[in-house]
């Protein structure tokens, strides 16, 4: 489950170890190696995959599900959390795996009062010529 707190973010969701640290890896390296490199922008084409967040809205300290299908299986898959501007958080950025079908889930649960707002969830690749990110899914939850 992954706690949004001011300051740190903990990221224990099912197939990654305990994590600590915004951008960290999910072996553990705390960003190193594995960042992608912004370049060039998005490539707006169409999206492949599905996002959906349950329950929605949620209660600060409610624990919900951010759920993707059809993320591609052979390119690297990066989830995107985009917090509310009042929240005061940055984007934090997480490269995540999809199961053989392309599915992934995680638990979440943002525990600061001042948490509230549209929190959105963004699953992004890169794109065939690999200069552009290329979004996947994108889903919203509010946060009350």
């Amino acid at each position: 489950m992954t706690h949004l707190t001011r300051g740190a973010m903990i990221i224990g969701l099912a197939a990654w170890p305990l994590l600590a640290g915004c951008g960290a890896d999910a072996d553990g390296s705390g960003g190193v190696g594995q960042q992608r490199q912004a370049v060039g922008g998005y490539d707006h084409g169409k999206a492949t995959g599905a996002c959906s967040i349950a329950p929605n809205p949620a209660a600060v300290g409610q624990t919900y599900t951010v759920s993707a299908s059809g993320l591609p299986t052979t390119t690297p898959v990066y989830l995107l959390i985009l917090p509310p501007q009042s929240a005061g958080y940055i984007t934090h950025e997480q490269q995540v795996t999809p199961d053989a079908n392309g599915n992934w889930s995680g638990t979440f649960v943002a525990d600061e009062p001042d948490d509230t707002g549209k929190w959105d969830y963004e699953f992004d690749t890169t794109s065939t010529t690999g200069w552009t990110a290329q979004k996947v899914a994108v889903c919203s939850v509010t946060i009350r």
